[in-house]
Protein backbone atom coordinates (compact mmCIF):
# COMPACT_ATOMS: atom_id res chain seq x y z
CA UNK A 1 0.00 0.00 0.00
CA UNK A 2 1.09 3.45 -0.59
CA UNK A 3 1.73 6.68 1.04
CA UNK A 4 -1.69 8.26 2.16
CA UNK A 5 -2.55 11.66 1.34
CA UNK A 6 -1.70 14.22 3.22
CA UNK A 7 -3.08 17.85 3.94
CA UNK A 8 -0.56 19.83 6.04
CA UNK A 9 2.93 20.10 6.04
CA UNK A 10 5.80 21.41 8.65
CA UNK A 11 7.28 24.96 7.97
CA UNK A 12 9.74 26.05 10.12
CA UNK A 13 8.68 23.65 12.88
CA UNK A 14 4.82 24.25 12.75
CA UNK A 15 2.01 22.45 10.70
CA UNK A 16 0.11 24.34 8.12
CA UNK A 17 -2.72 22.85 6.34
CA UNK A 18 -2.90 22.56 2.92
CA UNK A 19 -5.61 24.04 1.30
CA UNK A 20 -6.81 23.39 -2.55
CA UNK A 21 -9.18 26.11 -2.40
CA UNK A 22 -11.12 27.93 -5.69
CA UNK A 23 -8.28 30.48 -5.36
CA UNK A 24 -5.15 28.87 -4.85
CA UNK A 25 -7.24 26.98 -8.45
CA UNK A 26 -7.24 30.12 -10.06
CA UNK A 27 -3.84 30.78 -9.57
CA UNK A 28 -2.38 27.24 -10.64
CA UNK A 29 -4.23 27.60 -13.71
CA UNK A 30 -3.10 31.27 -14.21
CA UNK A 31 0.92 29.86 -13.82
CA UNK A 32 0.65 26.61 -15.89
CA UNK A 33 -2.77 26.94 -18.22
CA UNK A 34 -4.36 23.68 -16.55
CA UNK A 35 -3.76 22.01 -13.65
CA UNK A 36 -3.11 18.43 -15.47
CA UNK A 37 -0.07 20.32 -16.66
CA UNK A 38 1.58 21.10 -13.19
CA UNK A 39 3.72 17.72 -12.79
CA UNK A 40 5.20 18.71 -16.23
CA UNK A 41 6.62 22.03 -14.65
CA UNK A 42 9.15 19.43 -12.71
CA UNK A 43 10.36 17.46 -15.99
CA UNK A 44 13.13 19.60 -16.20
CA UNK A 45 16.37 18.83 -15.32
CA UNK A 46 17.28 22.56 -14.07
CA UNK A 47 16.60 22.26 -10.06
CA UNK A 48 16.44 25.65 -9.75
CA UNK A 49 13.49 26.10 -11.89
CA UNK A 50 12.05 23.06 -10.21
CA UNK A 51 12.83 24.57 -6.72
CA UNK A 52 11.04 27.60 -8.27
CA UNK A 53 7.56 25.51 -9.03
CA UNK A 54 7.82 23.81 -5.79
CA UNK A 55 8.14 27.37 -3.47
CA UNK A 56 5.30 28.37 -5.81
CA UNK A 57 2.98 25.52 -5.04
CA UNK A 58 3.54 25.57 -1.25
CA UNK A 59 2.76 28.94 -1.22
CA UNK A 60 -0.28 29.17 -3.16
CA UNK A 61 -1.44 25.74 -0.75
CA UNK A 62 -0.33 27.01 2.50
CA UNK A 63 -1.36 30.79 2.13
CA UNK A 64 -5.04 28.93 0.92
CA UNK A 65 -5.32 27.03 4.17
CA UNK A 66 -3.94 30.27 6.13
CA UNK A 67 -6.67 32.26 5.21
CA UNK A 68 -9.23 29.92 5.02
CA UNK A 69 -8.77 29.13 8.61
CA UNK A 70 -8.27 33.37 8.81
CA UNK A 71 -12.16 33.61 7.60
CA UNK A 72 -13.43 32.86 11.33
CA UNK A 73 -10.24 33.36 12.90
CA UNK A 74 -10.04 35.80 15.79
CA UNK A 75 -6.41 35.91 15.25
CA UNK A 76 -5.19 35.87 12.50
CA UNK A 77 -2.33 34.75 10.55
CA UNK A 78 -0.12 36.63 7.84
CA UNK A 79 0.31 34.48 4.75
CA UNK A 80 3.89 33.46 3.90
CA UNK A 81 6.04 35.39 1.50
CA UNK A 82 8.22 33.69 -0.85
CA UNK A 83 10.68 34.57 0.40
CA UNK A 84 9.73 33.16 3.90
CA UNK A 85 8.60 30.01 1.64
CA UNK A 86 12.39 30.06 0.10
CA UNK A 87 14.17 30.18 4.07
CA UNK A 88 12.00 28.34 6.20
CA UNK A 89 11.25 24.87 4.39
CA UNK A 90 13.38 22.13 5.01
CA UNK A 91 15.56 20.50 1.64
CA UNK A 92 15.84 17.53 4.11
CA UNK A 93 12.41 17.28 3.72
CA UNK A 94 11.60 18.26 0.27
CA UNK A 95 10.47 14.71 -1.02
CA UNK A 96 7.57 14.49 1.89
CA UNK A 97 7.02 18.21 1.11
CA UNK A 98 6.28 17.54 -2.85
CA UNK A 99 4.12 14.51 -2.14
CA UNK A 100 2.08 17.05 0.66
CA UNK A 101 1.61 19.42 -2.33
CA UNK A 102 0.80 16.94 -4.92
CA UNK A 103 -1.48 15.30 -2.37
CA UNK A 104 -3.64 18.41 -1.80
CA UNK A 105 -3.86 18.85 -5.53
CA UNK A 106 -4.64 14.85 -6.36
CA UNK A 107 -7.06 14.45 -3.31
CA UNK A 108 -9.15 17.31 -4.84
CA UNK A 109 -9.37 15.33 -8.35
CA UNK A 110 -8.90 17.88 -10.65
CA UNK A 111 -5.73 15.80 -12.12
CA UNK A 112 -7.29 12.33 -13.73
CA UNK A 113 -5.53 9.16 -11.83
CA UNK A 114 -4.41 7.82 -14.72
CA UNK A 115 -1.79 11.41 -15.03
CA UNK A 116 -0.90 10.38 -11.30
CA UNK A 117 3.10 9.85 -10.99
CA UNK A 118 4.19 7.53 -8.42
Amino acid sequence: MGKKYKNSMVIGGEEYELAFTLEACKNLTERYGSLSKIPDAFKSDDLEKAVGELKFLIMQLVNAGIEKNNVRAKEKVEPFTEDEIEKTVNLLTLEDDLFAVFSAIYKSGVIPVSEKKT
